[in-house]
């Protein structure tokens, strides 16, 4: 009677796990969406991420236990499956790089490296901190070029829905007035009245042609081609190319300084700095840089002949390589890049504020006075 009832609770047993989803399939399915999914884990997430590891190991905690600590702190997401590939990862042996290659879309080339380096040295806390930095570094330029973009794309924004008020649901008031009065127009009254019609009569290609553009940008923002397009419109313009520059220089010195502190050779380096650039010159010269290191050539020899790379930047390398604090040098230069970064940024604001409140000006200010101008031209008339 006993053997039967085990029995009984034994195929029940194997029912539910049969029930279970299997743990590989969906690991299958969350390693093909962590290779393809972009911007949906931001550096601050991965600060944050990497800085609590980092205190968890130091306090003596596995690495293990300590990821699952921090899975359990996330709610669903990339960031969350991407721990749980890595926590099976180790589960079956693996290193923690190897856990992270499984998430190229989460965990960059310079981390894969950092995390390789630190675990090889056994000094896995301490990249971790060196990989905290330099992501909380990204996040302060980051932020610093996008607080300089809020101010006047709310204004452009805010000037456009006043003037798409205007033209839909004033105008039309004055012009049933005009026509009433049938008075002849001064002719910035008639452009005015011609742009509403076309507005009245086009709305919905106007916004669908909006919607488009709109789903036409994200999706390049989501691709590497993409990416590269509006980052070489934005080098273009005048205003921006200076901070784009010295953002560009700043990310590849930072990039390199904190790798080759970690001990990762330095065409390995590169490579990976080049990847971080988003400056089509910079990747270039970077690139030629690899081919002329890997000749026998020193990183300053390499680069003293582009025309990007400022003289300052020579200089300063060339002392590091004299001196062996290549690393340290560099990390100057980032923080120097930065500063230059910022305040052209700053500059960038400073000028685009006016320039923009006077173009809202203008244009909210030119279409109520050009209706006000034929009631000025009767009342005149009048008199």
């Amino acid at each position: 009677m006993a053997a039967a009832r085990l029995e009984r609770i034994n195929a029940t047993n194997h029912e539910h796990e049969s029930e279970k989803p299997p743990r590989q399939s969906v690991n299958r399915r969350a390693t093909k969406r962590l290779v393809h999914v972009r911007f949906f884990t931001t550096p601050r997430e991965l600060a944050r991420l990497t800085k609590q590891l980092a205190i968890l190991l130091e306090t003596g905690i596995p690495v293990l236990h300590a990821l699952t600590i921090l899975k359990r702190q996330l709610r669903t997401g990339v960031l969350s499956e991407a721990l749980d590939l890595l926590i099976e990862s180790i589960e079956r042996g693996e290193t923690v790089a190897d856990g992270l290659k499984k998430s190229p879309a989460v965990f960059d080339s310079l981390t894969v490296s950092l995390i390789t380096s630190g675990e090889m040295s056994g000094k896995l806390p301490e990249a971790l901190r060196r990989l905290t930095l330099h992501l909380e570094r990204n996040v302060k330029v980051q932020r610093d070029t996008l607080n300089a973009m809020i101010y006047p794309c709310s204004v452009l924004c805010v000037a456009a829905l006043v003037s798409s008020f205007l033209l839909v649901f004033v105008i039309p008031v004055f012009r049933e007035l005009f026509v009433d009065l049938g008075a002849e127009l001064p002719w910035p009254t008639r452009v005015v009245l011609t742009i509403s019609e076309f507005v009245q009569g086009n709305a919905l290609t106007l916004c669908s042609t909006l919607v488009v553009v709109a789903i036409v940008l994200f999706r390049a923002l989501l691709s590497t081609r993409g990416k590269q397009i509006i980052i070489a419109i934005c080098f273009s313009l005048p205003f921006f190319k200076d901070s784009m520059t010295f953002g560009a220089l700043a990310r590849v010195t930072r990039t390199l300084g904190t790798a080759l502190q970690s001990g990762i050779p330095i065409i390995t380096a590169l490579e990976i700095s080049t990847k971080t650039a988003g400056h089509s010159s910079i990747e270039r010269t970077l690139e030629g840089a690899i081919r002329e290191i890997a000749e026998g050539h020193s990183l300053t020899h390499a680069l003293q002949t582009s025309s990007v790379v400022p003289s300052m930047m020579i200089e300063m390398l060339d002392v590091g390589e004299r001196t062996g604090q290549l690393d340290t040098i560099l990390l100057i230069l980032a923080e120097s890049f930065e500063g230059d970064a910022e305040r052209s940024l700053t500059t960038i604001k400073q000028v685009m504020e006016p320039l923009i409140l006077a173009i809202l000006g203008t244009v909210v200010g030119g279409f109520v006075l050009s209706m006000y101008l034929p009631v000025f031209s009767l009342g005149a008339f009048a008199r």
